[in-house]
Formats: structure tokens, sequence, C-alpha cells
């Protein structure tokens, strides 16, 4: 539906470089959060907890958007306390250069992570969850493994980078037909995880199976806001789209909080 484009700069690779359809049978194309390195010696045990690891990071991350910081809390402590004992079942386990290398690299950034909430550092503790998002989507296409969470991440940094373009009254890193086509890669990106989606991923995203119906019309909301989005394009006027940008932004996380079944006694509904 859209043509081929060059891959763009993105928001999420300049901080990076500043600092199938069973429920049984999604165990082996899941989360794979510290099991995807180790793919071989892994029991389904470990790749659920995996799963759940994964999970934890996911509503830490909402919770900081949302300043819920309570929720931010509890969760971080549960990445830090489950990564550390995911960690203790391969501790004698001879790992080669890139595990050892990938799990040094979560080591640091679960560690980081649980120090920035607790200092109420939001923007420190973005930067770690966006560093462990980064990894993933680096790492998991070397095993063949198109995941949704990865497709869900890299619709995000992409949308960052229009919501970026388009609050800056000059548009300076953009040409409009640079801008256009960071549009055009959003929506096949966002096609490409609904493309990928499951029916069920009960450990990841329980909401798929929970909350069904919310997530199919959050989903669809997405979708309407996108094609919408894209008519704006004609105007040729970037600054129109700065809150309907942002708007699409508040929708993802409410997506988000929805599939992953966030811990609240009522999802947020973006006005």
């Amino acid at each position: 539906m859209y043509p081929k484009m060059r891959q763009l700069p993105t928001s999420s690779h300049r901080l990076y470089l500043f600092f199938r359809h069973s429920r049984y049978g999604m165990i082996l194309f899941s989360g794979l959060f510290l099991g995807l390195l180790l793919l071989q010696r892994c029991s389904a045990d470990q790749l659920a907890a995996a799963d759940t690891l994964e999970r934890q990071v996911l509503i830490t991350w909402i919770a900081l958007e949302r300043g819920d910081m309570p929720t931010a809390a509890d969760y971080t402590e549960s990445v830090h306390d489950n990564w550390h004992r995911l960690r203790k079942t391969y501790g004698q386990l001879s790992l080669n250069q890139e595990e050892q290398r990938f799990v040094g690299l979560l080591d640091l950034w679960t560690g980081k992570l649980l120090t920035a909430v607790n200092y109420e550092q939001r923007d420190n503790a973005l930067l770690a969850i966006s560093l462990i998002q980064e990894e993933l989507r680096r790492t998991r296409p070397r095993y063949g493994l198109q995941h949704p969470a990865d497709n869900l991440y890299a619709f995000y940094h992409q949308w960052e980078s229009i919501i970026e373009a388009s609050s800056d009254p000059m548009m300076c890193l953009y040409e409009w037909t640079e801008y256009e086509e960071l549009v055009d890669l959003a929506i096949k990106q966002w096609e490409d995880y609904q493309a990928n989606q499951p029916r069920f991923m009960d450990t990841l995203f329980p909401g798929y199976g929970q909350n069904s119906q919310r997530v199919e019309e959050a989903g669809l909301d997405i979708n309407k806001s996108l094609i919408a989005f894209k008519a704006l394009m004609a105007k040729a006027d970037h600054t129109e789209a700065v809150a309907p940008s942002l708007a699409i932004r508040a929708l993802f996380f409410n997506y988000l909080a929805l599939i992953s079944d966030y811990p609240a006694t009522e999802i947020q509904t973006p006005q």
C-alpha cells in the first residue's frame, strides 16, 4: 500500500547513540526477553518468566508516562527482582561473547532503571527502558522472531520523531518530503504490528484475551486517527499536525495499557 522508503534516523536512535495464533504455541513465539539468546537452553517456565519480565517493563513504561509513580515503583522492583532470579538460572551455563554482552547490558539497564525510579528521575528511567527496547528490537530479528512487541516499539519511536518534527516551527531536521516519509513509515509499522498480532499472548499481553473488545476498539481508534493524520499532509503545514500527533500518542499508550492489562481500576480514555 505504501512505497518503499529509506530508513530515516529516529529520535530513539539518536537517544541510543547518546548515552501464530495458538494460546499454547505462543510460548516459542513470545517475549524471549532473556531466552532469545539462549533459545535452545530455556525451559517453558523460563520463557514464561521472561515474558512476565517484559510485561513488567512495559507497565513501568506506561506508569512513567502517566506519572503513576506508585505503580512505576512497584513494577520496577519486580523487574529488578525477576531479572536477577532469571539471571541466576543461567549462572552455571557457559555463555558466548554475544550472550555475555546481552546479559551484561540487562544487568546494567535494569539496575539503572531501579535507581532512576527510586530517585524519581523520570527521564533517566525512560532512557533505560528505551535502551532495553532498542536492544530487543536489534537482537530478536537475528533469530527470525517477528515479534509484535518489537512492532509496537518501532511504531512508538517512529511516532516520537513525527511529534518532534511537528512541534518544530521551522522543521529544521527534515524536508517536507522526508516528513511525509516519516508518516508513511509509521503507518507501515502500525500495519506490520496488526498483521503480526496474535490472538493470544497471555503472559506478555494478557489483554488480548481479557480485554479483547476494548483492544479491538482502541486499535480501530488508532487506525482512524492515522488515516486522518495522513490526510493532513495535503495541507503541507506540519504545525497543524501537533495536536493530532499528540492525540495519537495518547491513543497508543491507552492501547498499550489495554493489551498489557495495566493494573488500574480504570483504563484512561484519551480526550
